[in-house]
């Protein structure tokens, strides 16, 4: 993956506190879909389907199919991908639109791809320009 200096930063300690310090950016912006879902238990297999054909496309990252404990009847799938390219082709691969097909019916209408701005893991903050024009 591409790097250039900026927006990553990394734990360090001046004068006995703890501050980040900047390290490189990434250029390709990460993009998480996030589809919610409304269904019963037969949700669960067309899902893992789908996920599974998914996970097979270059860019892929990883995913989830989640379910509300609080309400069985709602359901995430949720994909993380490098960048919008990968997820468009992946999402356009003739067996994703096949897989898709029976997964979709149960989709809530709304907006459920999203560019990755700001990301945290222990220790790291990762601050992601927007491929908006």
């Amino acid at each position: 993956m591409l790097q250039c200096p900026g927006a990553m930063r990394t734990p360090s300690t001046v004068g006995g506190a703890s501050t980040l310090q900047p390290r490189a950016r990434t250029l390709a912006e990460p993009v998480i879909v996030v589809a919610e879902h409304r269904a019963g238990e037969e949700f669960l297999e067309p899902a893992r389907i789908l996920l599974e054909v998914l996970s097979a496309t270059p860019g892929f990252v990883n995913g989830q199919i989640a379910r509300s404990p609080d309400a069985p009847d709602t359901w995430l799938l949720m994909t993380l991908w490098r960048d919008v390219g990968s997820m468009r082709r992946g999402f356009g691969t003739f067996d994703a639109k096949v897989a898709a097909a029976p997964v979709m019916v149960s989709a809530v209408d709304r907006v459920s791809a999203f560019e990755t701005r700001v990301e945290a893991t222990p220790g790291t903050l990762t601050t992601h320009d927007s491929d908006l024009a």
